[in-house]
């Protein structure tokens, strides 16, 4: 067994001495591992198992070499539920959630609406305006593997009625009939390739056909 105290008083320093200084940074990391927080152990005493520790120093080593937060924690919350993230899949941004909310606006207007997400991703605008609309029919469209699996496992997760489509979304639009959508929303790669290279530490981890189109970033919303 080993005190909890000392580890959480270590991890902490090194990662603020690596710039990762934010409270929120060794909580995550430490819920993650222990499936508990900080204070709950400590008034139990304070002792863990060699394993736990383990998964507790693995996280640290993760978060030290720049893998994203978000992957090590496998869950995140978006808007005001949680998704399963990791490799594979582009993690949502604060600007995701003001598409997403500006598509709720739009689809409880038009109230039984018909909706399209395309480059779902993990299926965060698609969840979101269903869970906010219940009447509205909504699609997400998403083409890679490695996205697909946390778009259904989210799908699953939050059991919603979404229908998900595995499809290019260059050729999509010749599946669907004249006039039977009301609102397509997307979050697509938008960086360019000299921007990509440019953060490349920042971004490795996530796929890059989920960034940047390889061009100047604009391929998606010029077409």
């Amino acid at each position: 067994m080993v005190d909890v105290r000392f580890l959480y008083k270590d991890a902490k320093r090194r990662l603020a001495e690596a710039g990762y200084e934010n409270q929120n940074e060794i909580n995550v990391l430490f819920f993650s591992a222990f499936g508990r927080h900080y204070a709950e152990i400590v008034a139990d005493g304070g002792f863990v198992s060699d394993e736990l520790v383990e998964a507790f120093s693995d996280n640290i080593a993760r978060r030290l070499s720049g893998e994203p937060l978000q992957y090590i924690a496998g869950k995140w919350v978006f808007l005001d539920f949680e998704l399963y993230v990791g490799n594979g899949v582009l993690i949502p941004r604060d600007e995701t959630e003001v598409a997403a909310l500006e598509a709720i606006r739009l689809s409880r207007e038009a109230k039984e609406s018909t909706v399209i997400d395309l480059c779902s991703g993990t299926g965060c605008i698609a969840f979101a305006v269903k869970r906010a609309v219940p009447l509205a029919s909504v699609t997400a469209v998403e083409l890679y593997d490695g996205a697909l699996k946390y778009l259904e496992k989210n799908k699953e997760s939050l059991t919603l009625d979404v229908k998900i489509a595995k499809a290019d979304v260059f050729g999509y639009e010749s599946d669907l009939s004249d006039n039977s959508v009301d609102i397509i929303v997307s979050n697509p790669p938008y960086v360019s390739q000299e921007e990509y290279d440019g953060n490349r530490a920042e971004l490795v981890f996530e796929p890059k056909n989920a960034l940047t189109d390889g061009g100047d970033g604009l391929s998606f919303t010029a077409t």
